[in-house]
């Protein structure tokens, strides 16, 4: 499913103003929910210490598509 630019424009905060092409990589993450006796979960990745960027954060598996993707 591709996205047009005019609901993308909708869905990014205003601190992104250009979603032209580009300026935009291609990038995907991953729901897992997992289902449970008493009540469903999502499975979430902590993002390593030694990172640069977003150090120990709370995320979803996923992120930019990589050239050996």
């Amino acid at each position: 499913m591709r996205i047009q630019d005019s609901q993308l424009q909708l869905a990014l905060p205003d601190h992104y103003p250009d979603t032209s092409p580009a300026h935009l990589r291609a990038a995907a993450v991953l729901l897992p929910l997992i289902p449970r006796e008493q009540e469903d979960a999502i499975l979430f990745t902590v993002r390593s210490q030694a990172l640069r960027k977003h150090k120990g954060q709370i995320a979803f598996p996923g992120g930019k598509r990589d050239p050996e993707d």
